[in-house]
């Protein structure tokens, strides 16, 4: 879903996208296997952002449903 919508919609780059959609899933097989494919460093641009916003969710949606559990 996620890549449908970031190629077809927002038209990102596929190379960007993932990095992107890698560092959303704390994974860096798919961008270190993209940059080996393309022999680019381009997928790595989406990487950070992605890789620390799903970290910083994961966090604190873990935190509310701890909450809720109670």
């Amino acid at each position: 879903m996620v890549w449908a919508v970031g190629f077809h919609i927002s038209k990102i780059n596929p190379a960007v996208l993932m990095g992107g959609v890698a560092g959303a899933r704390s994974h860096s097989g798919p961008a270190r296997e993209a940059s080996k494919e393309i022999d680019s460093t381009v997928p790595w641009i989406g990487f950070p952002l992605a890789y620390a916003v799903s970290g910083i969710l994961l966090t604190v949606f873990g935190y509310f449903a701890m909450v809720l559990a109670k």
